[in-house]
């Protein structure tokens, strides 16, 4: 399933739902802009794994298999940067 948030400030407040592993902030959301949301987000429980897309460059394919690999994972969060220059 994914949802699309509209603006930051409902971003912030994600947390308090249930029912989702992963969250995914595009390369429009500035570096400055993720980094604030991970600080935020990682005062809520349940934890999740975190997918920062840094650059336009990022193939599809390697957010979806990011997102696949984060299912598998047996850890319960974590922070994954994705970068044209790691993708290649």
């Amino acid at each position: 399933m994914t949802l699309r948030v509209p603006h930051l400030g409902v971003m912030s407040s994600m947390a308090r739902f249930r029912g989702f592993r992963t969250l995914i902030m595009d390369h429009t959301i500035t570096t400055g802009e993720q980094e604030t949301i991970i600080q935020r987000l990682h005062d809520f429980p349940p934890p999740f794994h975190i997918i920062c897309v840094r650059d336009e460059g990022v193939p599809a394919q390697t957010i979806v298999s990011e997102c696949e690999a984060c299912e598998e994972d047996d850890r319960e969060c974590g922070v994954h940067m994705l970068a044209e220059a790691l993708a290649l």
